[in-house]
């Protein structure tokens, strides 16, 4: 017969699991994505978390410190999950752009965004299968509003 002390415990022990699972594992998890997607590999993005062990924890601590303000919402998971898509998005935006240059996202992007969108839709850029917006025949990158 389980006392209620030993389920009580057994429950505070899963919610901290989750916890350090949560608010530990998902940053450094984010972090080796957006690393791989920017260096086009998986095994380069794990690489680097060996190679530069130091900047891997900076970058996975500043990924840590914005999802940690899901801790002071009532809705705690739906602002964690919000926060890490916006990074896993500014990770793709991030590829996207490295594919096209050689700087990463920044952000002098953000003010160059009316700018980028007027171009695109002056040369008819068009999200479709046509084999015409990239040169190996796939789906375009530009985005049309």
């Amino acid at each position: 017969m389980a006392y209620k002390g030993d389920v009580l415990m057994h429950y505070n022990l899963k919610k901290a699991f989750t916890y350090i699972f949560r608010y530990l594992m998902m940053p450094v998890l984010l972090e080796i994505i957006i690393e791989s997607l920017s260096r086009k590999s998986l095994i380069s993005g794990i690489g680097y978390m060996f190679s530069s062990p130091v900047l891997f924890s900076f970058n996975a601590l500043i990924i840590m410190l914005t999802l940690s303000v899901a801790l002071f919402f009532k809705r705690e998971i739906f602002v964690f999950i919000t926060v890490a898509v916006v990074w896993l998005c500014f990770g793709v935006a991030n590829f996207v752009i490295l594919h096209f240059r050689v700087t990463p996202f920044s952000a002098v992007d953000f003010t160059m965004i009316n700018t980028a969108i007027s171009v695109s839709l002056s040369h008819g850029f068009k999200c479709a299968y046509d084999g015409g917006c990239s040169r190996r025949g796939g789906l375009c990158y530009g985005v049309t509003l």
